[in-house]
This record gives structure tokens, C-alpha cells and sequence, in this order.
């Protein structure tokens, strides 16, 4: 569990990170972006599955819902790994179904959290406010071309506060 809780922390890092260079750099390159989110999402679907099958290897039932998760975020990941340009076609889409997938992912996880009131809220609030913007991109995807870069800014901003928020409140519960 301390490896997972160490990843849920590079995680938090890398999303500041890129919400940084989006809020600094706005008319930075979208193909960067679309390369870096696609690393992010391979990276992210490749840990839900691992967590997955060392779930499962402890409990013997893993839960069946990170491994779709992963799986379909991983497929994401890789699509716009291969195909950038595609990816910038229909970033504002693809984005939207990353973002969903992931928020569904993070508002199920969460739960364990309950008995730590605080941080469940805390964590409820970011995901909720990830939420607001996942479904702001797959209502109106024009709004990823108008402002894609500041909406990627502040879905990664609320999602490392969420994953920091996540990892000092699940440590907090571990100890």
C-alpha cells in the first residue's frame, strides 16, 4: 500500500506540474499537450490495472471497476500517444470521457475515506469540481477550442489537490 500511496503522490506532483505550464504557457502547443495528457492517462490506466491485480492477489476479488477504469484510460492514453493529431481533433471529447472515467473512479475510492470526515469532504469537493468541468467539456466541446488550455489548467489544479488531499488522508488512516 506504501508504493500505491507513494504513486497517488507522483501522481499529485505531475498534475501541478502540467497545470503550472498551462496556466504559464496558454498558447503553448496543443500536440505537447495532447503527448503529455496521453502519457499521464497511459500512465495513470497502467496503475489502476496494476492496483487492480494486487488488490485482487490480496483479497482475492479486485475491484472490478479500477480495472475498467484503467483499461479504458490506458486505451485513451495510448490512442493519443500514436495519434497526436487525431487527438487534437477531438481533444475536447476525449478529454471529457478521460476526465468522467476518472472522476467516477476517484468518487468510488473516496468512500473508503468516510470515517476521516475532513479529508472526505475536502477530497469530495475537488472531484466534484472535476466533475463540473469533465461534463463542461462533453456538453460543449466548442469550449475546448476556445479555452482548452485554462479548463486543462484548473481540471489538473482540483485533481492534484484531490490526489494530494487523497494520499495525507489515506496515510493519515493507515497509521
Amino acid at each position: 500500500m506504501k508504493k500505491v500511496s507513494q504513486f497517488t503522490l507522483v501522481l499529485a506532483v505531475l498534475s501541478l506540474v502540467l497545470a503550472l505550464f498551462l496556466f504559464i504557457n496558454p498558447v503553448g502547443t496543443l500536440k505537447v499537450i495532447v503527448i503529455t495528457c496521453a502519457i499521464i492517462a497511459l500512465v495513470k490506466g497502467l496503475s489502476d490495472i496494476w492496483i487492480y491485480f494486487r488488490v485482487k492477489k490480496k483479497t482475492g476479488n479486485g475491484p472490478t471497476f479500477r480495472l475498467i477504469t484503467g483499461i479504458t484510460i490506458a486505451a485513451l492514453g495510448l490512442y493519443l500517444c500514436v495519434y497526436p493529431t487525431g487527438g487534437v481533433t477531438v481533444i475536447g471529447i476525449i478529454f471529457a470521457i478521460w476526465f468522467l472515467i476518472e472522476v467516477c473512479g476517484n468518487l468510488i475510492e473516496i468512500q473508503a475515506m468516510r470515517a476521516n470526515k475532513s479529508w472526505y469532504w475536502v477530497a469530495m469537493i475537488f472531484n466534484l469540481l472535476c466533475l463540473v468541468v469533465a461534463l463542461l467539456l462533453l456538453v460543449r466541446p466548442s469550449y475546448a477550442a476556445i479555452s482548452l488550455t485554462l479548463m486543462l489548467a484548473f481540471y489538473f489544479l482540483f485533481q492534484s489537490i484531490a490526489l494530494f488531499v487523497g494520499y495525507f488522508g489515506l496515510k493519515k488512516l493507515s497509521r
